[in-house]
């Protein structure tokens, strides 16, 4: 999971909030320029990794794109982009738009973006309930989540709707993990939800987790040789 967007929308400050990071945050250009990578832990068990991304402004050089290359990649191998808006911004629209173009230039495309985009517009703090700005945001990104990441107010229900959104597509695997699976069986307990665990008494652990088809397929590209029994949460 990354978070991506317009440069001083509140991405390392909500980064900060969701992590308890310390992660520079400044009202400046490219104050992020490597990813900074950390674990992010719901309240159901489940467990993600979360990368913070170096701010897109308009008209992002091609020079620029190759050198922040690094902290790019986090965003085209995410599973799900935390579409941080500015929603105080008298531009947020536009900045939006601009977010888009730079993740085509990365290649990826429409239907890519929609399927793993989940929008939140932070600095609700300085709006208000009748603020026509609200009214707006919400007809432009009807699923978004406000919440101010300077106070932490929305960060709970952020949290709640990405859980909801990461289960919705989780798969069962029945995992055997042998006495020689040992790094197998840590990279499970890192990167899914252990929904039981039971041994045998040849030491055999059966793992079922709950886990994102992303996950499962570099489970299974890294251990082919691990039994592993799916079928859809």
């Amino acid at each position: 999971m990354a978070l991506i967007g317009y440069t001083n929308a509140g991405k390392s400050t909500l980064f900060n909030r969701l992590t308890g990071a310390d992660v520079l945050s400044k009202d400046m250009l490219f104050a992020t320029l490597d990813p900074t990578i950390r674990e992010l832990d719901f309240a159901s068990g489940r467990k993600v990794v979360l990368a913070d991304t170096v701010g897109f402004i308009s008209q992002l050089p091609t020079e620029l794109v190759e050198a922040f290359n690094s902290t790019l990649e986090e965003v085209v191998h995410a599973d799900v982009l935390l579409h941080v808006h500015d929603a105080s911004s008298p531009l947020v629209a536009e900045e939006a738009v601009d977010v888009v173009k730079v993740l085509g230039d990365l290649g990826m495309d429409a239907e890519t973006q929609a399927a793993r985009i989940f929008h939140v517009l932070n600095k609700a703090d300085l709006l208000t309930a009748d603020d026509e700005q609200v009214a707006s945001l919400q007809n432009m990104f009807s699923d978004g989540v406000f919440v101010s990441a300077k106070t932490g107010d929305g960060v709970d229900d952020l949290l709640v709707h990405l859980d909801r959104h990461l289960g919705k597509s989780a798969i069962l695997a029945t995992v055997n993990i042998t006495p020689t699976d040992g790094a197998a069986r840590a990279w499970l307990h890192q990167n899914a939800m252990v929904e039981t665990s039971h041994f045998d008494d040849q030491g055999h652990e059966q793992i079922l987790v709950s886990i994102d088809p992303a996950d499962h397929a570099r489970l299974c590209a890294r251990w082919p040789d691990l039994s592993v029994l799916c079928a859809k949460a």
